[in-house]
């Protein structure tokens, strides 16, 4: 399920050169994500995911832009600082900026309290514009940029290490229960479907909650992930898992093996694509439940029996496809991609064609 760097690299925890950079990249990633959300269509389409799960999908996403848009705000015109990236099958921020957040939002009244008055600072900066003719120092750039990043972050706007979302009716007797997560090996975003049918009356949600925070918070096999909320919550029986797999992003930025990071810098260097192209990988694993069976407990006080579910991801020698992956990118950067990589139309199960940026 998982695509990494066999060795952590030096990219995994890399700086861009300049500031520039930095915003081609927010363009880039923001460009991206909201087309992917403006065609998560096309995954229902598929079968991948279900109305309700596009639906949480595009919620979870909305909070990762917003977590994107702090994360620049915190960086913007900091002369001793950047933003963190990894450029090796993720392309999106390292895990660790998603901790530097949560302790800003810890220390965020005391911060406020360091910074001048907003009319304060907006009299600095123009008394450098219109009395001084003179550039604004980055330093008082910084300063105002911060104060607008601690003013803005809110704990429930942001996508955090992990978020647990609630149950929700699915068609019929279908229950879902949502989880997202930013995984600290993949410095990736992972969305976490988990399907039952009885009622929130008949199980301990708060348990159920807990056991997924324990069981569900980074990259797990999905057997065992299901497996052991199952065996915390001996009457939920799960009858399916699903797990989507946001990246990664390849772009001008990406520094690993990939062979479309490979065939997109060469467009990009042959001037076949613009310097802002891009693909978005996205990936949906399924695993469905089978059957049951026994599973005896005891100790020196009592002896129980517990049903469990096993399960099976199908796979294609059984004659279905085990996962459902896309590639979201702009027409052109699909044709260089088809064009330059045979296996490209047999390995994704879905190129989906996106609004196009400056001619991608």
């Amino acid at each position: 399920m998982l695509e990494l760097q066999a060795i952590p690299t030096e990219f995994d925890n890399a700086m861009l050169e300049s500031d520039d950079q930095y915003a081609e990249y927010f363009k880039i990633v923001n460009h991206a994500l909201t087309n992917f959300l403006n065609h998560s269509q096309e995954m229902i389409d598929e079968d991948a995911l279900t109305v309700m799960e596009t639906k949480i999908t595009k919620q979870y996403c909305l909070l990762l832009l917003n977590t994107l848009g702090a994360m620049r705000l915190r960086y913007l015109h900091d002369e001793d600082n950047s933003l963190h990236l990894d450029m090796t099958l993720s392309g999106f921020p390292n895990f660790n900026e998603m901790r530097y957040i949560v302790n800003d939002l810890e220390a965020k009244e005391t911060r406020l309290q360091d910074f001048p008055e907003e009319l304060e600072l907006k009299e600095h900066i123009l008394q450098h514009i219109m009395k001084r003719k003179e550039h604004v120092p980055k330093r008082l750039l910084h300063k105002a940029s911060l104060f607008k990043y601690y003013s803005s972050i809110d704990a429930d706007n942001l996508f955090h290490r992990f978020t647990q979302g609630k149950i929700v009716q699915g068609v019929d007797s279908d229950r879902i229960v949502s989880w997202s997560f930013y995984d600290i090996s993949a410095n990736r975003t992972f969305l976490c479907f988990l399907h039952f049918d009885i009622t929130e009356k008949e199980i301990d949600t708060q348990a159920l909650y807990t056991s997924i925070q324990k069981h569900g918070y980074r990259l797990t096999p999905l057997e065992v992930m299901a497996n052991q909320i199952d065996v915390d919550i001996p009457n939920l029986k799960p009858k399916m898992l699903k797990c989507l797999d946001m990246g990664p992003l390849f772009s001008t930025f990406a520094k690993d093996e990939h062979e479309i990071t490979h065939t997109l810098l060469e467009g990009i260097k042959n001037k076949e694509l613009s310097p802002n192209a891009f693909a978005l990988k996205v990936r949906v694993d399924v695993l469905k439940a089978t059957g049951e069976r026994e599973v005896k407990k005891e100790n020196f006080l009592y002896e129980r029996t517990q049903i469990l579910q096993t399960y099976t991801i199908a796979n294609r020698e059984m004659g279905s496809t085990y996962h459902h992956e896309y590639v979201f990118a702009p027409h052109r950067v699909l044709q260089l991609l088809s064009d330059k990589l045979p296996e490209f139309d047999i390995n994704i199960t879905k190129a989906i064609s996106i609004d196009s940026d400056e001619n991608n």
